[in-house]
């Protein structure tokens, strides 16, 4: 039997299905052949949610351990595996050697305000011009006990003004880099 991504997620946990929804609608708008970062690949929930909506996407997927649920789940989706690359390590050192322009970089990684501020002074000049970079668990205070995000405040207080709003879903918050 071929699972799909909602049936990685129990509608809010580790996204909502009006968060997947969303994630879909952003990558469905990318060109041809999109490259992707996905940074916290977890079980692949993410993952396997923009390769379902765009089969020629080439997903770099990044995190500091293995994650082997990830790949299962690609496996049970029926996905091709091949048009996923993990990189292992910190998202950041990662990031300053990242030798191409992405599409669309969706930062999942270290919630702490130093791990996301972190990525944002990395991974945006890593967006193309018209590209799209998206935050995950950007939850404006007060916060849930069990979800202590601080990607709300690094993203108000260090996003750069190239980035304009597309939309928000939940915990999902999007932006697309203009030319300024």
């Amino acid at each position: 039997m071929t699972i799909t991504v909602f049936d990685l997620s129990d509608g809010n946990e580790p996204m909502s299905y009006g968060e997947i929804n969303f994630l879909v609608s952003l990558v469905k708008r990318l060109p041809a052949e999109p490259v992707i970062v996905n940074i916290g690949a977890a079980d692949g929930v993410s993952t396997v949610a923009m390769l379902e909506a765009r089969r020629d996407a080439f997903i770099f997927s990044v995190d500091i351990g293995e994650c082997p649920q990830e790949r299962a789940n690609l496996e049970a989706a029926g996905l091709d595996t091949a048009r996923v690359i993990r990189l292992l390590g910190r998202s950041q050192d990662i990031g300053k050697e990242f030798p191409c322009e992405a599409d669309m970089v969706l930062v999942d990684g270290g919630h702490d305000y130093k791990s996301v501020k972190g990525d944002i002074e990395v991974w945006p000049w890593k967006v193309k011009v018209g590209g799209t970079l998206a935050f995950h668990d950007y939850i404006e205070p007060p916060r849930p006990a069990n979800n202590p995000s601080e990607a709300y405040e690094a993203v108000n207080e260090n996003l750069p003004v190239e980035f304009e709003l597309i939309g928000q879903v939940d915990r999902l918050i999007a932006f697309r880099r203009e030319d300024k």
